[in-house]
């Protein structure tokens, strides 16, 4: 019965059902109820800490409830108390149940093309989801392949997987692996390595075919040896299984380029030419760098800005004209900060690219920006914007619910749980009139189990208002992952969360 894990038939498809032989239609059974079941973590063994939750919670006192909070963080998890668990009705008013439809064969095909062609990372269902499409169709995945694959990350898994499970991948590589980070990336990739290069990868012994592949790729390149200074001590590790030296006299540049790279030869780049502009304060030699690279022009923008007011204006004309070449993740997330640039915060906080919710803060001590300076920047960004979603194809009648402007926009998918509701740090989410909210921490990938979190509700909404030590736990995600149900308590009553 699938209606215990929340889902139905539509009529639809129980009428396809009805066509099938008994034989079949058992082997579409088992599957489904296995798939789902592992979509909504009804496979896993859960032994619950108050199994008569809620009615046992709210009938203990909070000595007693303290007490085995206490025992449970001591014991790691291991300490549950003794209840012997009541039996619980099933709900037979579930209402809300996800509804599966029935599919085409072209609908499958396309859902190749939307994960991959997805402008975020991918999480770790995606990337299951994709291997299966290589797995199922072979050489004959090719044809399911979007045009245009935007997020590198995503390329680079693309192309492994051509490369292990069809016969002819050079026309794709050679098309999509432009860059000596993008070359890094399919080595990293091949090694089953951490694709957005925030650890280090053990990279694996290659074929002759495939270090062909890499050092052809590198020595096409325009400048190699300042592509491979971007991650010199990743480089100079992979050379170790690429055996450059062997390959010298056909790849002579690739070959001098780890020769650098291993004597520490310094070579003049074109971050070494922007810094060494900048340190000089000549914003304008600066500039002519930069705007051959909107994005890096894009990132450096409060900086510049700051250097010399004298060259302000300039720096936005340049920034105005090369606005239409930045990505679209870029250009939001400048224009989120400008337009909250002037705020009083006390720290700056800082999010590393990888899978682990860590954060780094330091003192503000940045100088304020001129309001209409800001507003100049973030008229830029917005008008950047419209012009390329205008030029979009149209996607029809769509409702936007006025809820949303609660939530931001994720830029990356890498860590998002299939199971879990997945929401943005940053994102403000309602909370009902309570006395109390009990916070579940989910410890996952980031070691061990997690005690259960319970604190005031009064206590948090005036940490809210000074947007202080909740603000930054809860809403922007800096030391729990808030990966579970909350709920409140108020005059016997429970009520769940999102």
């Amino acid at each position: 019965n699938i209606e215990g894990l929340g889902f139905t038939f539509s009529g639809v498809l129980i009428e396809a059902c009805q066509r099938l032989t008994l034989e079949q239609l058992s082997l579409v059974y088992v599957r489904l109820v296995s798939d789902l079941q592992e979509a909504v973590g009804d496979k896993r063994p859960h032994k619950p800490m108050y199994p008569n939750f809620p009615t046992q919670v709210m009938e203990m006192s909070r000595g007693q409830l303290y007490l085995n909070a206490i025992l449970h963080y001591v014991t790691s998890g291991r300490h549950l108390p003794v209840t012997e668990a009541k039996e619980r009705l099933p709900i037979l008013d579930n209402v809300n149940l996800k509804v599966i439809e029935l599919g085409t064969v072209e609908e499958f095909e396309g859902l190749l093309a939307q994960i991959v062609g997805s402008n975020t990372s991918l999480s770790v269902q995606d990337r299951e989801d994709v291997v299966l499409f290589f797995e199922t169709y072979g050489s004959g995945v090719v044809r399911l392949l979007p045009e245009a694959i935007p997020q590198k990350e995503t390329v680079a898994f693309v192309a492994s997987l051509l490369m292990k499970h069809t016969e002819n991948s050079t026309e794709f590589i050679a098309r999509f692996c432009r860059t000596g980070t993008d070359i890094l990336r399919l080595a990293v990739a091949l090694s089953d390595g951490d694709l957005s290069l925030a650890t280090a990868t053990r990279f694996r012994s290659f074929s002759r075919s495939e270090r062909g592949l890499l050092l052809a790729l590198l020595e096409r390149l325009a400048n190699p040896v300042e592509e491979m200074l971007r991650w010199k001590g990743r480089w100079i590790r992979l050379g170790e299984r690429l055996h450059p030296g062997e390959y010298a006299k056909r790849y002579p540049r690739v070959a001098e380029a780890f020769r650098l790279l291993r004597n520490d030869v310094p070579v003049p780049t074109f971050n070494s030419q922007v810094e060494k502009a900048l340190v000089a304060l000549d914003v304008i030699e600066a500039m002519r760098s930069l705007v051959t690279r909107p994005g890096e022009l894009a990132r450096r923008l409060d900086f510049l800005l700051r250097l010399d007011v004298a060259t302000q204006e300039s720096v936005l004309t340049s920034f105005a004209e090369t606005a239409k070449s930045v990505s679209t993740p870029v250009l939001l997330q400048v224009m989120g900060h400008f337009r909250y640039r002037n705020a009083l915060a006390p720290i700056r906080v800082f999010f590393p690219k990888g899978n682990l919710a860590k954060a780094f803060a330091t003192a503000n001590k940045l100088p304020n920006l001129s309001e209409a300076l800001c507003l100049r920047l973030i008229g830029i960004c917005e008008a950047a914007l419209l012009e390329r979603f205008r030029l979009l194809p149209s996607l029809g009648k769509v409702y936007v619910d006025p809820e949303l402007v609660r939530y931001l926009v994720p830029f990356s998918q890498r860590s998002a749980s299939k199971s879990f509701r997945t929401l943005v740090r940053g994102s403000r989410v309602p909370l009902p009139k309570a006395t109390n909210v009990f916070g579940f921490s989910s410890g996952g990938k980031m070691g061990g189990s997690k005690p259960t979190l319970t604190f005031p509700l009064r206590c948090s909404m005036r940490i809210l208002t000074t947007k202080t030590l909740f603000h930054s736990i809860i809403s922007r995600g800096t030391g729990v992952a808030t990966a579970g149900t909350l709920w409140t308590r108020q005059r016997g009553q429970a009520s769940s969360l999102t």
